[in-house]
C-alpha cells in the first residue's frame, strides 16, 4: 500500500515539475523575444545561433563513451568485484569524456570558420 502511494506521488511530482519547467522556459523565451524587439533586432537571431553545433557528433561521441564505459565497468566488476558501482561510474566518466571531446572538436571547427571569415575580409 505504501509503495503504491509513493509511486503515485512520484509521478504527480514529476508531472508538476515538468509543467513548471516548460512554463519557466516559455517565460524566458518570451523575455528574450521582447528584448530583441526592443533593440530592433531580427527574431531569427533567437532561433539561429552563431555557432553551428553538430548534434550527431555529440550523440555519437557520448554513445562511444558510454560503450567504452560499460566495457570498463564490466572489467571492474570481474577484476575488482565492484558490482554495479563500477558500471555507473565508468559509464558517466567515459560519457563525460565523450562530451568534452565533442566540445573540443566544435571549438576547433568554430575557430577555423572564424579564421576563414577574417581572411576573406
Amino acid at each position: 500500500m505504501v509503495e503504491g502511494i509513493l509511486a503515485l506521488s512520484m509521478v504527480i511530482i514529476a508531472v508538476i515539475g515538468g509543467i513548471i519547467i516548460v512554463l519557466y522556459l516559455r517565460k524566458n523565451l518570451n523575455i528574450e523575444r521582447m528584448a530583441l524587439i526592443e533593440r530592433g533586432k531580427d527574431l531569427k537571431e533567437l532561433w539561429a545561433p552563431d555557432r553551428a553545433s553538430s548534434t550527431a557528433l555529440h550523440i555519437a561521441l557520448v554513445m562511444i563513451g558510454g560503450g567504452i564505459g560499460l566495457l570498463v565497468g564490466d572489467f571492474l566488476d570481474h577484476v575488482a568485484d565492484m558490482e554495479e558501482v563500477g558500471y555507473f561510474a565508468a559509464l558517466f566518466i567515459f560519457g563525460g569524456i565523450g562530451l568534452v571531446v565533442a566540445y573540443v572538436i566544435d571549438e576547433k571547427k568554430r575557430e577555423r570558420r572564424e579564421a576563414k571569415k577574417r581572411s576573406e575580409l
